[in-house]
């Protein structure tokens, strides 16, 4: 589930407290379908529940150098990832 700042990270740790998954996959810079520009804050707290959950994260990041006038761009989450968690891609179809 999304909202103005993303994937809710508050769902992923929910979801991580009763199942056990081995990698996340986000588009994470304008979101497909929706837009959606992740918040840094979030980036980063999927990097501490990955950490946390000994999980992956695919960040495909097709979009992150496309942006319309006046947006904010966050950093790739890779660029918070200090213990290889991230798997940074720029598409993947």
């Amino acid at each position: 589930s999304l909202d103005n700042h993303g994937v809710r990270s508050d769902l992923i740790d929910d979801i991580c407290q009763s199942k056990n998954p081995v990698l996340l996959y986000t588009n994470p810079t304008f979101q497909n379908p929706t837009g959606t520009v992740m918040s840094n804050e979030r980036r980063m707290e999927l990097i501490e529940l990955a950490e946390l959950y000994e999980f992956f994260i695919i960040e495909d990041d097709s979009f992150g150098e496309i942006y319309f006038e006046g947006a904010t761009i966050s950093s790739p989450i890779k660029n918070f990832d200090t213990n290889g968690h991230v798997i940074y891609i720029k598409g993947f179809s």
